[in-house]
């Protein structure tokens, strides 16, 4: 069974949908947390930090274990991390939750692609590719106008909130509709892991698409 193109869309959006969101909830944040601006910007800055690193760790792990169970495992980690930055008294325990949050969201940015390529060939593959991708580079310019109606009408934790309702939906979603779709699975080894990196990093094609697809992205990312 081939899991429907909207799932794969919602949980590869969390990601940029987790950070943009919020951003024109920071100035409450900051006030209500008795921080400046500067200091809550931060929660923008370790998110980011989190969806690079996590990238790095889901692949991997999804490959060992497989993609269904490790998206349930990332998933319930961007849904408890957003409810609990909604409930953060301190800079710091906001901070954490962000961090945390963030490794969560990695995961469906990274299977949701992997499970593409699972499932489809071709043109067809190369369709449902572009539709993420697309979406993903919508989603920075979109999330904040309903991230500002949120956070002018219910305040700033509410945008939170609507992170983490936004994962428990997709965890549910994800245990009724996502079968497994790993073609095959190897054993978790930090050596090859690290090895098959390394491969990539000596890799001048690999790296020229890397840095030119990074470029685009980080555009709109820093707008």
């Amino acid at each position: 069974m081939r899991p429907p193109l909207w799932l794969l869309a919602t949980i590869t959006i969390a990601a940029s949908i987790g950070m943009h969101l919020m951003v024109p909830a920071l100035p409450a944040a900051a006030a209500e947390l008795g921080v400046t601006a500067r200091q809550v910007q931060l929660s923008v800055s370790v998110y980011l930090l989190g969806l690079a690193t996590g990238q790095l760790l889901w692949g991997p792990v999804s490959d060992s274990v497989g993609r269904r169970r490790t998206l349930v495992v990332g998933i319930s980690l961007f849904a408890a991390s957003g409810l609990a930055a909604a409930a953060a008294t301190s800079l710091e325990m906001l901070l954490a939750a962000r961090v945390l949050q963030a490794l969560g969201a990695a995961c469906g940015m990274s299977l949701g692609r992997a499970i593409v390529r699972d499932t489809t060939e071709g043109v067809e593959m190369v369709r449902q590719l572009a539709m993420l991708g697309l979406m993903v580079l919508l989603s920075p310019g979109l999330a904040p106008m309903p991230g500002g109606a949120i956070a002018n009408t219910l305040g700033w934790r509410a945008v939170l909130v609507a992170l983490g309702t936004l994962g428990l939906f997709s965890l549910w979603m994800t245990v009724r509709r996502l079968p497994e779709t790993c073609p095959s699975m190897r054993a978790f080894e930090i050596r090859r892991v690290a090895a098959d990196y390394a491969g990539l990093l000596r890799d001048p094609r690999f790296m020229g698409l890397a840095l030119g697809t990074g470029g685009v992205n980080t555009a709109p990312f820093a707008f």
